[in-house]
């Protein structure tokens, strides 16, 4: 991974010990959490935490991952490769995986003749053989590690962990890269805009199924004159054939409401097929599940669909659920992010392998931009614009978000449209030519430099429409607005196109911001609106001809998209 700054990494040694710090170090955050009184028999309870390998070769899983996604490598573009392939190229030393398990059983006092049996029902290895899943009572990790966990409440949500905030140490020769599920309190995912009855975000029609498929192009006229949406191939088993949502933080959706959905618009009746995780919606919240599922199938329409639904928002944890579950489909939405600055550097590291490895595997990811603006790290001034993560990552298409007035056929970008410049991540060689001309055409109408890093990846990659999406919730209609809307929207078409491919025996697309921006014009080009959402900041980016850090390289003509990728 490219960092535009230098970053020294200096091991701190304790008596011996290596300080092995979790996925977060935002201290503040963890004002946020409070503990509660631990319950008779908490000892007792069985944790999994996570622990991270050191693999080989990522310098060379990065390299393929742009091999293979780029139209121009005649060589490698769109040969993937395989779980075993992807394994043998990146899997740790094997005696670095003994050596956690003697630390582990030596720590605990296994004896000898119990080894067997522990390891059996202890150790469990990534499909990879870089992550490994240890199960055990709560009482034997505190000794383990020398802590003490406890049950903590987020103040603001409710949501519940089992976390220690002691600090983790290992020996220094114990080969361990990071440990999860222990000390992290990942950042929750920003949903400001996510609800029901939002005046202030107004903007614009009210979004059907029929005024969005009219607007960009997803319908068709049949031999008898008859109007009809595009539909892709329903099949079950067929990874290209199929797309997914991500869910997190007990955001669940009422399968009555999705076919009640179907049937008021005149859809192709299609629940989701297969949960991975829970969705439980008499518990949860219903807005961001409700929205994905509705909106993913009314785009990629007659497409299966499914879902994969976790409580905590772990990107890393995520893609490995993803990439190791059998016949997953190859599209998925992600409608989720948190401010890229409360995340560790090697929790992002570790997220943009996660994403390497299912670009190589041929797998496409779809994130939101997020939904406040260009965001802004200052308390009560606006200081250095704060993009959001996963969204930041150069290994996803980033997608932004516009609205349109009612009989108008312009779409303007909306102030709440995540966009800028990553802080942590350089700019990558795919969309630098296209960056670099919007910096330099645009100088005079960009806000003072000192609010973003220009050198840095940019966001959005493209965007769609955002506010105002007809939902229907506990059977009740509503309205949702953000890039929640927009990405389940831009999924769906690419959904279409894997799928159209599949049926033409075709490769299916993988990453596809190399063709993107090789494609330029995606359809429509949006020239008026600015990000400038967040509280103390008065400008933001605004749309111009071409690319622009508001909505990207435009929103989306099906034609146009369905033409250059099936070609290819």
């Amino acid at each position: 991974m490219k960092l535009f700054c230098l970053v020294i990494f200096v091991l701190l040694m304790i008596n011996g010990y290596l300080s092995v710090y979790s996925t977060y170090e935002n201290k503040n955050e963890l004002k946020e959490w409070i503990s509660k009184e631990r319950i008779e028999g908490f000892g007792k309870i069985d944790h999994t935490f996570r622990i991270g390998l050191f693999q080989r070769n990522l310098d060379s899983l990065e390299e393929l991952f742009y091999k293979i996604s780029d139209p121009l490598n005649e060589k490698y573009f769109r040969k993937y490769i395989d779980q075993e392939k992807l394994t043998e190229m990146i899997k740790p030393n094997e005696e670095d995986e003994l050596k956690i398990r003697d630390f582990i059983r030596s720590k605990l006092n296994i004896p000898e003749e119990g080894k067997e049996i522990f390891d059996r029902n202890v150790f469990h290895l990534y499909i990879n053989k870089d992550y490994m899943f240890v199960t055990l009572p709560i009482s034997q990790i505190e000794k383990l590690f020398a802590i003490e966990m406890n049950i903590y409440i987020h103040i603001k949500n409710g949501r519940t962990i089992i976390a220690t905030k002691d600090e983790v140490h290992i020996p220094s020769n114990i080969p361990i890269k990071s440990i999860s599920n222990i000390n992290d309190f990942l950042p929750n995912s920003i949903r400001k805009y996510l609800s029901n009855n939002i005046k202030v975000l107004d903007k614009g029609e009210d979004i059907t199924p029929e005024i969005l498929t009219q607007l960009y192009g997803l319908n068709k006229t049949d031999s008898n004159g008859n109007i009809m949406i595009v539909r892709g191939s329903r099949v079950e088993n067929v990874p290209q054939a199929s797309q997914a949502v991500a869910e997190f933080q007990e955001a669940y959706f009422y399968p009555s409401d999705l076919t009640l959905f179907q049937n008021t618009y005149g859809l192709p009746l299609l629940n989701v097929s297969n949960i991975i995780g829970i969705n439980a919606p008499n518990y949860g919240y219903l807005g961001e599940a409700s929205l994905d599922v509705e909106w993913i199938t009314t785009v990629g329409s007659n497409i299966t669909t499914w879902d994969f639904s976790f409580s905590q928002f772990d990107m890393v944890n995520w893609a490995m659920n993803v990439t190791s579950t059998p016949n997953a489909p190859l599209v998925h939405s992600v409608s989720w992010g948190g401010n890229e600055k409360d995340y560790k550097l090697d929790y992002l590291d570790d997220s943009n392998t996660e994403f390497q490895k299912m670009g190589v595997l041929g797998f496409s990811i779809f994130v939101a931009s997020g939904d406040v603006g260009t965001g802004n790290s200052g308390l009560f001034s606006c200081n250095k614009f704060e993009p959001q993560f996963p969204a930041s990552s150069p290994f996803v298409t980033t997608v932004g978000g516009t609205y349109i007035d009612s009989g108008s056929t312009e779409e303007v970008c909306v102030k709440f449209s995540g966009g800028g410049f990553s802080n942590v991540f350089s700019v990558p060689d795919y969309q630098a030519t296209t960056v670099q001309n919007y910096l330099t055409n645009n100088a005079g109408s960009l806000p003072a430099q000192k609010h973003y890093n220009s050198s840095g990846r940019a966001i959005p990659d493209i965007s769609a429409l955002s506010t105002n999406f007809v939902t229907i919730i506990e059977k009740a209609n509503g309205k949702l607005s953000g890039t929640s809307a927009a990405t389940p929207v831009v999924a769906g078409i690419f959904s279409l196109i894997n799928n159209f491919r599949w049926q033409g025996n075709k490769a299916p697309l993988g990453f596809v911001n190399p063709g993107l921006y090789q494609l330029q014009n995606v359809g429509y080009d949006v020239v008026s609106g600015e990000n400038n959402d967040p509280t103390f900041c008065s400008s933001g980016f605004e749309s111009v001809k071409g690319y622009d850090c508001c909505s990207g390289l435009g929103t989306p003509r099906f034609s146009d998209i369905y033409n250059y990728f099936m070609q290819q």
